[in-house]
C-alpha cells in the first residue's frame, strides 16, 4: 500500500496542483475606453507563455479582423504590433497560449477606442527607390502558429470537458487514495493501540487496502489517459 500511494502521489500531485499561467493586466485594458493612438497590444501573464503555442487576434467593429503582427515576448509580456490603424468603436482581443507544462490556456477581453488613430506610415514606391539602406528584399514571414505542423487539436484535446472531466476524476481518485492512507495510519492504527484485541482493525485493514488499491489503479490509468489528450 505505501508503495502504491508513493506511485500515485508523484503521479498524480504535479499533473492536478500545477498552477497554470493567466491573464493578468493588458494594454489597453480590459474595458478601458482608449483616448490615444494604439499602436500595439501588451498581454502580461502570471507565469512565462511559450511563443510558439501562441496566437493573438483582434476583430473590430463588425467582428472586421485586424491585422496584427507577430508577438514577441519581453519576460512575461507579450508584444503584438498593429498593422492598421484602428478607428473608433470596440474590438475583441482572442488570445491562446501555453506554459511550461504545456497545458492551454485562453481568454478574450473587449476594449473600445474613442478617437481614431492616424494611419501608420508607409513606405512609397518612390522612397524605395531613393533608399540606399534597402539592399534586398525582406524574407517571407512565416506563420507563428502552423495549422499543419501545430493543429487546434479535436474533440480530446487539453481544452476539452473530457479532459477537464479526466483531471476531475484524478483529483477525486488522489483524495480518495490519501484519505485511506490517513485512515489506515490514523483512525485503525490508534484504534488499534488503545484496543489491541479488538478484531475491528484487522478487518477494517483488508478493506482500506482495497479500496487504496482501486483508487491508486485508477490514479495511473486516468494519468496514462491524460498524457495521451495532452500530446494529442
Amino acid at each position: 500500500m505505501r508503495v502504491a500511494l508513493i506511485f500515485a502521489l508523484l503521479l498524480g500531485i504535479p499533473a492536478t496542483a500545477a498552477a497554470h499561467g493567466g491573464l493578468k493586466n493588458s494594454t489597453p485594458a480590459r474595458g478601458e475606453v482608449v483616448t490615444t493612438p494604439v499602436r500595439e497590444l501588451r498581454l502580461e501573464f502570471s507565469e512565462k507563455p511559450e511563443l510558439v503555442f501562441t496566437t493573438v487576434q483582434l476583430t473590430g467593429p463588425g467582428e472586421t479582423s485586424v491585422e496584427v503582427g507577430t508577438p514577441s515576448l519581453t519576460g512575461k509580456t507579450l508584444v503584438v504590433a498593429l498593422n492598421a490603424a484602428l478607428l473608433p468603436g470596440t474590438y475583441k482581443v482572442v488570445w491562446k497560449t501555453a506554459g511550461l507544462d504545456g497545458h492551454p490556456v485562453k481568454g478574450q477581453y473587449t476594449f473600445s477606442v474613442a478617437v481614431a488613430s492616424p494611419p501608420l506610415p508607409a513606405i512609397t514606391a518612390g522612397r524605395i527607390a531613393d533608399s540606399s539602406s534597402v539592399t534586398a528584399p525582406m524574407p517571407p514571414m512565416v506563420m507563428h502558429h502552423d495549422p499543419v505542423s501545430m493543429p487546434e487539436g479535436g474533440s480530446f484535446d487539453a481544452g476539452s470537458p473530457i479532459y477537464v472531466a479526466i483531471r476531475w476524476f484524478q483529483l477525486i481518485a488522489l483524495v480518495i487514495l490519501i484519505g485511506a492512507f490517513v485512515f489506515w495510519y490514523a483512525v485503525l492504527g490508534a484504534l488499534r493501540r488503545n484496543q489491541p484485541d479488538s478484531p475491528l482493525p484487522g478487518a477494517s485493514r483488508n478493506g482500506v487496502a482495497e479500496i487504496a488499491r482501486w483508487a491508486a489503479a485508477a490514479l495511473i490509468a486516468l494519468a496514462i489517459i491524460r498524457l495521451f489528450a495532452q500530446s494529442y
